[in-house]
């Protein structure tokens, strides 16, 4: 399978979102390797955070999954951005998250 190239900018934040099993991981793992210096945030572990009440995704979601999906995806922003990981290109903050 060739590399993807692709040109990302500096200090910005990218957000892979899909289905389970669509390739994420494998698309944000390859962007990741192509930068001298970045992070991949798996989203996931966010969604697993939810103990009592989790409510998963479906092709008709349920409000609160919809909720919960949302929460997970600013968690995995608010890390990203908090931790300076993404300040003035020092790293390329990766996050993927699952629907």
């Amino acid at each position: 399978m060739p590399e993807p190239s692709v040109q990302l900018p500096e200090g910005d934040i990218f957000v892979i979102t899909g289905i389970p099993a669509s390739g994420k991981s494998t698309v944000t793992e390859a962007l990741a390797q192509q930068r001298p210096r970045s992070v991949h945030l798996r989203g996931d572990v966010f969604r697993r955070f939810v103990i009592n009440g989790r409510v998963e995704m479906s092709a008709d979601p349920d409000p609160e999954a919809v909720r919960q999906l949302r929460l997970r995806y600013e968690l995995s922003a608010h890390a990203a951005r908090g931790s300076g990981i993404g300040d003035r290109g020092s790293n390329l903050p990766l996050v993927e998250c699952r629907s």
